[in-house]
């Protein structure tokens, strides 16, 4: 058999491991999305409307279990306070910041979170679950007339979490198991 013929099989035997290990990859980056009560404590000169609320979602590597206070920094962002949209795009110099403050527990959940966003120009969005008393609150622009909060007597609503799909095990099984017969086929025939 030819150095050639056997690099070939080789190969194909490479490609079948991969395609039949493939099932047990996970995926590498979750989606984490919070929906707060409505607010409840409204102020300013343009008040929110009752059904209000706030609400959003953040990408990042899947988190770790038993994380306390962690500063995180997420690929991507966007709350809503129903007024207003802050995401990671949103106009947040030279005086606004973000800062994403996250614990979990063994499993990787969210348990904890004070979360902040400020783009002065935009508004001030703030949800927090800690010690103390949790609360969602917002300020809009201009100058933060604009006030609404709600605190949670037993707790923040929590956080459900999403993965992007990781390939069907099927398909890539029936792949390998073909490669493989590939394979073999080119041996014999070679060997043959």
């Amino acid at each position: 058999m030819s150095r050639t013929y056997r690099t070939v099989i080789a190969a194909l035997v490479l490609l079948a491991s991969i395609a039949l290990f493939a099932p047990f990859a996970r995926a590498s980056t979750s989606t984490y999305t919070y929906t707060g009560s409505k607010f409840t404590t409204f102020g300013g000169t343009d008040t929110y409307p009752p059904e209000c609320s706030i609400s959003g979602s953040f990408t990042i590597s899947t988190l770790a279990g038993g994380l306390t206070n962690v500063f995180i920094t997420p690929s991507s962002f966007q709350f809503t306070d129903g007024f207003a949209k802050l995401n990671d795009t949103s106009p947040y110099s030279p005086f606004g910041f973000t800062s994403f403050m996250i614990s979990t527990n063994a499993a990787g959940q969210i348990i904890a979170w004070n979360i902040l966003l400020d783009a002065p120009t935009v508004a001030y969005i703030q949800t927090y679950n800690g010690p103390g008393t949790p609360f969602d609150e917002t300020w809009d622009a201009p100058l933060y007339a604009n006030y609404a909060s709600v605190e949670y007597a037993s707790g923040s609503p929590g956080w459900t979490s999403s993965a992007p799909p990781v390939p069907e095990p099927g398909s890539l099984v029936l792949l390998g198991t073909g490669l493989i017969g590939l394979a073999g086929s080119l041996r014999r025939k070679l060997l043959g």
